[in-house]
């Protein structure tokens, strides 16, 4: 059965379900931040995110293609993508405010869609987020403040730039380069010829992604 071509990027609440180095929101364990939220729900991005330990032992996520006509190299590698939310926000940098990208879990998008309908919209209201434990068991805390921000103004950073490859040719590229284990095993000839000639070596800048 051919796959029909389709983005591997969505976009709106209903996908839910059952200026620093980098763009993205970083709370570390036990903090709380306040955060304006720049967009409705409906205009959230969410993706299917994969992820796997490198060869240094460190740990990177990319972005699942599996709904493309590509073969997505996660399947592959035997790898189970997850749910991933993404909101542009506001948050204060000193006496500014900064925009950052805030990604989120599938329990983290479902809490923040019954904010949403509680309090009849998240956009331009402050949220009080407290990141709660680590690894595997780190969860969130959502409060409202019941205070606003003005944000019509305020022209939202292009997430979709930020999300890191989004083909099979470039997430190979982006997995050989952080030495990821078997990751020549998965490829075609001519894919390894391609990899193995020395046309993996890297000439972007890191924004973070790798974090996720």
């Amino acid at each position: 059965m051919t796959k029909k071509k389709t983005s591997p990027i969505r976009k709106g609440a209903s996908n839910i379900g059952d200026a620093t180095s980098s763009p993205f929101l970083k709370i570390g364990a036990g903090e709380s931040v306040d955060i304006v939220v720049i967009t409705s729900m409906d205009e959230m991005i969410s993706i299917d995110q994969c992820g796997t330990q490198t060869g240094d032992g460190g740990f990177i996520s990319w972005m699942s293609i599996a709904i493309t006509d590509e073969q997505c190299p996660a399947e592959q590698l035997g790898i189970t993508p997850r749910f991933r939310g993404f909101l542009p926000i506001l948050v204060k940098n000193g006496d500014l405010l900064e925009q950052k990208i805030w990604a989120f879990t599938i329990t983290v998008a479902r809490q923040l869609s019954e904010t949403d309908d509680a309090i009849d919209g998240i956009r331009g209201n402050r949220l009080r987020v407290k990141r709660n434990g680590t690894g595997l068991e780190t969860s969130y805390t959502i409060i409202t403040t019941g205070k606003t921000q003005d944000v019509s103004d305020v022209d939202p950073i292009d997430i979709v730039e930020h999300l890191g490859p989004q083909n099979r040719e470039d997430i190979l590229k982006f997995l050989v380069e952080r030495k990821v284990p078997k990751v020549f095993t998965i490829m075609t000839d001519d894919e390894k010829s391609k990899f193995s000639d020395g046309d993996s070596s890297s000439s972007e800048e890191d924004d973070g992604w790798d974090d996720l």
